[in-house]
């Protein structure tokens, strides 16, 4: 592995420790706020992400916490592009 590997690495172990924190971190804000039967499960799927984010901003609505996840897992997403094309482009040129 060299450095560049090594550095898009470990961005993307951050932003997704980042990302999954956060997410949890709205999870349990808004299930503090429903009643048992309404809680929002810790495994989220893109219809249950978008309910997170109306239940959060009802709740809190100055908040941008939404938005900064949204934004982190975009980083996430450019982050692994990146990382295949750097992957490629070595491969590409023979580099081990």
């Amino acid at each position: 592995m060299n450095q560049y590997d090594q550095g898009l690495f470990i961005a993307f172990i951050v932003l997704s420790l980042y990302t999954t924190g956060l997410l949890f971190f709205m999870i349990f804000r808004v299930n503090q706020n429903l009643p048992q039967s309404r809680w929002i499960p810790f495994f989220a799927s893109w219809g249950r992400w978008k309910r997170l984010a109306a239940e959060y901003k009802g709740f809190y609505p100055r908040s941008i916490l939404p938005q900064l996840m949204e934004s982190s897992a975009y980083a996430m997403l450019i982050v692994a592009v990146a990382t295949f094309v750097v992957r490629f482009w070595e491969y590409a040129n023979g580099i081990p």
